[in-house]
Formats: structure tokens, C-alpha cells, sequence
């Protein structure tokens, strides 16, 4: 991995993680908790764990959302140039694709999911609709998680 791939992630995944908590806490719920998950340490591609402080924090996939021609989502801009900027940054030319990601933050004392995620509804494609999984993947089992907002948190 090169560290132009790196930094292109690691933008990805703040930019993320800040999309994320914007509209989280509007529809925060909170939940007596039943169990704080320990810190864990390992990776896989359908997650990544950091700390941040004494916080441990997971980026979970909830799958890619395609959808389709790029050149129709960037207004103002030709095909061409389009195409170019995508190749520049080795992506897709024919599919622009969205990763769709969740934040799991851990405290220590609650595990708090800030939810951007379709749970398991495959309603945008048979892609989407990871969330469940990949919680499971992580190691994470939805009964922990404390607080949150959306329909995929569990009731």
C-alpha cells in the first residue's frame, strides 16, 4: 500500500467519521447497557479499529452503494474530466461507488453507535445492508451497543 492509498484512507475515514456524528446525535436513544465489549485488537476489510484518546473506535462497512455513471453526479464538469479525476485517484470510471460506513465508538463504559447504515435492508442493492455483519465481524454484538440513533439499532 502506498502512501498516497494510506492518506486517501485515512482522510476517508475522518471525513467519514465526522459525516457520521453530525446527524447522529438528533436521533440519539439511550439504552441501559447490558455489556461493554473489551478493546480488541485485530483488522479485517469490512472494518478498521483506532483509539482516539482512551476511546477505541471501529469503522464498519455496511457495504459499497454503486451507482452507476459518474459523469451524472458531478455537475458543472465534462465526462472527460470526470474521468480523469476518478482514474487520478484509482477509481472506478464506470461506477461510481459509495462506501457506506458506520462508526462504533467505545468509551469504556458504553459502546455508542453513530449510525449512517441500512442494518440489513438491501433496499439500494445487494451490496448495501452489511451493517449486521460486519458488527458481527468486528466482534461487536448489537446487544452491547448502549446508544444510538436510526432503525438499525436494536431495541
Amino acid at each position: 500500500m502506498t502512501a498516497t492509498n494510506i492518506s486517501r484512507r485515512r482522510a476517508i475515514l475522518r471525513t467519514t467519521a465526522a459525516i457520521s456524528s453530525v446527524g447522529a446525535f438528533s436521533g440519539l436513544r439511550v439504552r441501559t447497557a447490558h455489556a461493554v465489549a473489551p478493546r480488541a485488537t485485530d483488522q479485517a476489510p469490512c472494518f478498521y479499529r483506532f483509539n482516539h484518546g482512551k476511546f477505541q473506535a471501529t469503522i464498519v462497512s455496511d457495504g459499497p452503494l454503486r451507482l452507476g455513471d459518474p459523469s451524472a453526479g458531478f455537475l458543472g464538469a465534462s465526462r472527460e474530466e470526470v474521468a480523469k479525476m476518478l482514474a487520478d485517484n484509482f477509481l472506478s470510471t464506470t461506477n461510481f461507488t459509495l462506501e457506506q460506513n458506520v462508526l462504533v465508538l467505545n468509551t469504556g463504559d458504553k459502546m455508542v453507535l453513530f449510525d449512517t447504515g441500512m442494518g440489513s435492508s438491501t433496499i439500494f442493492g445487494p451490496s448495501t445492508g452489511k451493517l449486521l455483519s460486519t458488527l458481527k465481524a468486528a466482534g461487536i454484538d448489537p446487544k452491547d451497543i448502549d446508544a444510538g440513533g436510526g432503525d438499525a439499532c436494536p431495541s
